[in-house]
């Protein structure tokens, strides 16, 4: 939970800056260049078709300004998805719960559970890591803590405490259900109907939230000053 809610402050600080950005208060390398940098910078704007050819140096800066400012989020908002977290990342988080599921798995088979009860569990196990522990370990903390992201001091503390004990007590919850379900998968065919739909259910919310950009989102990344050199 620590570490989400430092995600959530370094993106909002991130789209912060960007918002304010600005070619004169950025920091030079070798400020004796930096001459040089805006003098680049305000051609590449009038050859990109940022600004009009006969922009003034200071014009064409300013317009190059209102593109960082208005297109770079937009970019950003494309590769990090819709909660700033992609569902690739999610999952590499989540990658020791997998191992631990299927080290259970592989402890049923040496104890020779039968082999209906296996199968529930290591299909079960897939289904658990693709879609209920990315919802429960990643987004949860992460929407919570977007919640109480202005939060400081004594308040903040507190905040992560409550956020952390409610996601303990979320994937407990679910890893309990999901464990009742396939220890009664071996001998309930109602319990295995249970048991798929508790992961398709688990699937469609996953989707939801991590379901790709539409289109005519994803194609406004930084086509601005194409399209109009195009022209």
């Amino acid at each position: 939970v620590i570490v989400v809610r430092k995600w959530c402050a370094e993106q909002d600080n991130l789209r912060s800056r960007l918002m304010e950005f600005g070619v004169d208060r950025a920091r030079c390398l070798a400020e004796a260049d930096r001459r040089i940098v805006e003098h680049d910078i305000a051609t590449f704007t009038r050859q990109s078709g940022l600004a009009s050819p006969m922009a003034t140096q200071k014009e064409a800066l300013r317009s190059f300004d209102t593109f960082i400012q208005q297109e770079v989020p937009k970019v950003l908002r494309i590769s990090l998805g819709r909660l700033g977290i992609r569902y690739s990342d999610a999952l590499i988080i989540c990658g020791t719960f997998f191992l631990s599921g299927m080290g259970w798995v592989a402890q049923m088979i040496i104890e020779g559970v039968n082999a209906r009860r296996v199968w529930a569990a290591a299909l079960g196990n897939i289904g658990l890591y693709f879609t209920t522990v990315p919802l429960y370990v990643v987004v949860l903390p992460l929407v919570l803590m977007r919640v109480c992201s202005k939060l400081r001091g004594t308040l903040a503390c507190l905040a992560v405490l409550a956020v952390s004990i409610v996601c303990t007590a979320a994937i407990v919850t679910a890893t309990w259900t999901f464990n009742e379900l396939v220890c009664h998968a071996g001998t309930s065919d109602m319990a295995v109907v249970a048991l798929v739909l508790y992961i398709l259910a688990h699937g469609a919310v996953t989707y939801a939230v991590f379901r790709p950009l539409p289109p005519w989102v994803r194609g406004k990344g930084m086509t601005h000053g194409h399209s109009r050199r195009g022209t």
